[in-house]
């Protein structure tokens, strides 16, 4: 006070001191860090009226009026400022263990650009996705949003995007914002091309490039009249001033990464689900919003094109984006932070997927110890109910409102405590499994498919399928299932062969009623499927699934038609796995999977599954995991078997580029050189001794070729114990000539690696 020099400064002194003291006991650090001076001198306006007549009461009063604290405890600022300066800034958690989103901040950030607060929406009005949560978006930041199947992911995406209104709460965004929605599955109007769509939007530069394609069109088909020279003129001038040609370059090279640009004057009628996927991703990323919300992106992507996507979307540093997705290398690669929907609630943890999983982990540990605890109370306070009187029963009425609420609490905890639990009954499967002698199949167009494909399948193989679009990966599947037929060759199974078929289109693929309930849906399957051994009823067999898979009793009698996509996926994974087949044929199994059943199903594929296993998955990890080797489709009908790892391939595609690329600069280099050169010379012994080194792509092959010997090695002794095993045991001679068949071409091909090795070793000096 005796620093003052007026009235006037005392009362901002004291108005200063408030909001400080505010917001020290909310955790915000300091104000610098929360808070710019232009937001304290606006709300210093706000309030001068009141002080200047009179007393602090009259401050604290209207202090309360524009400071409003919700159910949770966290400040919202509405009177004289944007609330999106402080709402869901709170959602940043330090907690290594994770918090609830409503929880207040300790490391606030900018201004969020959208927001919503106090959000609620249920299946039926009484089940809820959502409950009460706040999320704020901010500016250039990217999230990973995710959750079980059906827990309401893609309902709160289409929240923010305006297009599902929530039971309660409310969805507010700063003006002018900007926020795109590329959906899970894209609809686009009937009848439209391609090119129509992707300029449709209402931004400035998208109005004015369809105005100038249309006028010229006009001009184009003969319109020889002066005002729409004019206009057409205007028009160019408007693309121009906007920055239209950069934006058409952009589309050029967005769309021709995803694989769609050839498509610009096809109806989108005629797109496949994939394309459709693909277009919708390019016009989202296009329009470049204030915030891109993706359901899916990596969905009927290769991988070449998700890394692009990764690297765009993480190099705008001004788009923010909220994305929900199965790919965990995508979440690691993108998102600075995690937020988990479960139980209805939001969980927020800085960092990307590796450091969610650890304060994940942690938070469950928490949540164990309290479920035990509570468990416990629940138990004495069930004693004590049943002992009251009933008479005494109505005077003690708050303590059964308050067990009941803690049963409640404690239901819900067990129902998304289990996680999935995958299984399949094994069936036996004999030495003869399926064998490729010569196939060969060409289409119409003239497009190979395969030219003189041979390989025989071993138990436990376990091979991924690689290769561009169009090579006929697909195709591939469906001559190993039976429904596609080779124009020569031959393709035999084995007679204990069954095969379990997840076919990329999902459920819809297959003759199915979707109207019918969950619980007769799987039952059919089940009783359609029995084995000779099964002793369990099909109805316990049936709900001994469903509980297996996650599916919670509330859901077994809801129509197929009305789950959720990923639910519908795990429902296929579930009826591909309870046939009991010994050979699995999975097509982009990872698709709209939660990331808890992918974890569930990576487990059982590499510890208990003991039959084959043929994959085609743009899943990075997954494919890592569990394979062990892959069939290259290179084009022309070219099948390379290669052995090793998916992202091992990867990188020796990518070194294989790369060293064309500089074998090319390189032989363009040297014959520009020897244009310049007027005289002849000779070759002198240091450009000898060079030619004779490793070139990179040679020492890539060289470094490859000692892993893949390892593993031939591995598996020829494996093939010598079995034969070995087959004469002790007294099989047949054709039995035994067939392991000898096999044996012998994994010698054959250790002693043509080996000898490709000695030459490469020879030339860098190892020899």
């Amino acid at each position: 006070k005796s620093s003052c020099s007026s009235q006037e400064e005392l009362r901002w002194l004291v108005l200063v001191g408030i909001m400080g003291s505010f917001l020290k006991k909310r955790g915000v650090i300091t104000f610098g860090l929360v808070i710019e001076l232009s937001l304290l001198c606006h709300l210093v306006r706000g309030l001068l009226t009141h002080l200047q007549h009179g007393s602090l009461s009259a401050v604290i009063k209207h202090h309360q009026k524009i400071i409003i604290t919700n159910k949770q405890g966290f400040p919202a600022f509405y009177s004289g400022l944007h609330s999106s300066q402080f709402l869901s800034s709170s959602t940043i958690l330090e907690s290594t263990a994770g918090s609830t989103a409503n929880e207040p901040s300790k490391a606030q950030k900018g201004a969020a650009i959208i927001w919503c607060e106090g959000l609620s929406n249920t299946f039926d009005g009484e089940r809820f996705q959502f409950r009460g949560i706040d999320l704020g978006i901010h500016k250039g930041e990217k999230l990973g949003l995710i959750g079980l199947n059906g827990a309401g992911k893609s309902s709160l995406l289409k929240a923010f995007a305006g297009e599902l209104k929530p039971d309660e709460g409310k969805i507010d965004s700063v003006k002018n914002a900007r926020v795109v929605y590329v959906k899970q599955e894209p609809k686009f109007e009937q009848g439209k091309t391609v090119k129509e769509a992707v300029f449709e939007s209402d931004i400035p530069v998208m109005v004015a490039l369809r105005k100038y394609y249309e006028l010229s069109a006009r001009l184009e088909s003969g319109d020889t009249d002066p005002s729409t020279q004019k206009a057409f003129e205007k028009a160019t001038e408007k693309v121009e001033s906007l920055g239209g040609w950069e934006v058409e370059a952009t589309v050029a090279t967005i769309l021709s990464k995803l694989n769609v640009y050839h498509l610009m004057d096809q109806k989108v009628d005629g797109l496949s689900g994939g394309e459709l996927k693909r277009l919708a991703l390019g016009i989202g990323l296009v329009e470049k919003p204030d915030v891109l919300l993706l359901d899916e992106p990596t969905n009927h992507l290769d991988v070449e094109a998700i890394e692009w996507v990764e690297d765009l979307v993480r190099a705008n540093k001004d788009m923010a984006c909220l994305v929900v997705t199965h790919d965990r290398l995508f979440l690691e690669n993108v998102a600075d932070e995690i937020v988990e929907l479960d139980r209805a609630q939001l969980y927020r943890y800085p960092g990307a997927y590796n450091k969610y999983l650890e304060a994940r982990a942690a938070r469950l540990a928490t949540e164990d110890a309290e479920h035990a605890s509570l468990r416990n109370k629940l138990r004495r306070e069930l004693e004590w109910v049943r002992r009251q009187p009933q008479g005494r029963q109505a005077k003690s009425k708050s303590r059964v409102e308050a067990y009941e609420k803690m049963n409640e609490k404690a239901k819900s905890r067990e129902l998304n405590g289990s996680g999935v639990k995958l299984e399949s009954q094994k069936q036996r499967l004999g030495n003869m499994i399926m064998q490729f002698k010569g196939a060969n199949l060409q289409f119409q167009d003239g497009k190979t498919i395969l030219k003189d494909f041979t390989y025989e399948f071993s138990k436990n193989d376990r091979i991924g399928i690689v290769g561009g679009n169009g090579v006929g990966k697909t195709t591939f599947l469906n001559v190993l299932t039976q429904t596609q037929s080779l124009d020569s060759g031959e393709a035999l199974v084995g007679e204990t062969v069954a095969f379990g078929y997840y076919n990329q289109k999902g459920l819809e693929a297959g003759p199915i009623d979707t109207s019918k309930r969950v619980i007769e849906f799987v039952q059919e399957i089940v009783e359609n499927n029995r084995l000779e051994t099964d002793k369990e009823n099909p109805q316990s067999t049936t709900r001994k699934y469903l509980e297996k898979f996650q599916f919670p009793r509330n859901r077994w009698q809801e129509r197929v038609e009305a789950l959720s996509g990923g639910e519908r996926r795990r429902l296929q994974l579930l009826s591909v796995l309870c046939k009991n087949p010994n050979f699995l044929v999975l097509d982009e199994p990872t698709n709209d999977l939660d990331l808890q059943t992918l974890g569930a199903l990576e487990e059982f594929l590499t510890t208990e599954y003991q039959g084959c296993v043929i994959l085609v998955s743009h899943d990075r990890l997954f494919m890592d995991r569990v394979t062990d080797h892959l069939f290259v489709f290179e084009g022309d009908g070219v099948v390379r078997d290669y052995v090793g790892s998916f992202t091992g391939y990867l990188e020796e595609k990518k070194a294989d580029e790369e060293a064309l690329y500089l074998d090319s600069s390189k032989s363009e280099t040297t014959k520009q050189s020897s244009l310049q050169q007027t005289t002849s010379h000779t070759v002198s012994d240091e450009a000898v001794e060079e030619k004779k080194q490793l070139s990179y792509k040679e020492r890539k092959e060289y470094k490859g070729l000692e892993e893949n010997i390892e593993k031939l090695s591995k598996k020829q002794i494996e093939l010598e114990a079995e034969l070995e095993k087959a004469g002790e045991d007294g099989k047949g001679y054709s039995e035994l000539m067939e392991i000898q068949a096999r044996l012998d071409a994994v010698v054959a091909e250790v002693a043509e690696k080996e000898e490709r090795w000695l030459e490469l070793a020879e030339i860098a000096g190892d020899a």
